[in-house]
């Protein structure tokens, strides 16, 4: 359960009668889908439905976004594998621009990129989680690194692709749906560092070589041919 900072959602009014820490769940099954994980620590047994979801008001809706429209995220937190540079982005949203008549929305935190032009729309730091799943539902693709807006979409029916570097795309990938999703793993050998050399529980961690090589490994060229077949 995740209280949302929208006073609509007061603890005062609800009544929770369990709470389950999933802290370390998932990293702590590195060979399960995180879903697969939280559903067998909650219920004891792997849930034949662990479809993701998330609820809003209509108050929630954001009216001020046009149509048609793809929404990014361009994470830059902490962690620098899982940071993929900005060029790369830039190079995929000018695709998605030239070859299409969409909007681009971009999401995010505080700390992460912000970019201005034509047809592109700041939504960053603006936005309740409950806002984005709005936002997200609508639009009519998803795309970002793995982080929490990825697992904002996979409650939507939006198609979806998602970068994956430390993190394998098999334990997090947005599969618990209808909708299509297209996963893309980062082409270096150490794909997947956090389940093959990480034991949970473990601090801040970072790249086990010492340069992030993984965050450079996604090719722009077929990532936007690979968008482009989603919207249409």
């Amino acid at each position: 359960y995740i209280m949302d900072h929208n006073e609509k959602y007061s603890p005062k009014t609800i009544e929770i009668e369990k709470v389950f820490d999933l802290n370390w769940v998932s990293e702590k099954n590195g060979d399960k889908h995180s879903m697969d994980a939280f559903s067998e620590f909650v219920f004891g047994y792997r849930n034949t439905n662990v479809t993701p979801e998330l609820f809003a008001l209509e108050s929630d809706e954001v009216l001020d976004v046009p149509s048609p429209y793809v929404v990014f995220h361009l994470r830059r937190h902490h962690g620098i594998s899982r940071n993929l540079p900005e060029k790369f982005y830039i190079e995929i949203i000018k695709g998605v621009l030239n070859n299409t008549n969409m909007n681009i929305v971009v999401i995010g935190s505080s700390s992460d990129i912000r970019i201005n032009g034509d047809r592109i729309i700041d939504k960053v730091n603006m936005l309740s989680l409950q806002q984005s799943y709005c936002l997200i539902k609508n639009a009519k693709c998803f795309v970002g690194a793995d982080s929490a807006p990825i697992h904002i979409a996979a409650c939507t029916q939006t198609p979806l692709l998602a970068f994956f570097t430390q993190s394998h795309h098999e334990r997090r990938e947005a599969k618990y749906r209808k909708a299509k999703h297209i996963s893309v793993g980062a082409n270096i050998e150490c794909y997947g560092c956090l389940e093959k050399y990480y034991v949970p529980p473990f601090g801040p961690y970072d790249c086990h070589r010492g340069d992030g090589e993984c965050v450079n490994r996604f090719d722009a060229t077929t990532v936007t041919k690979q968008i482009l077949e989603l919207i249409n």
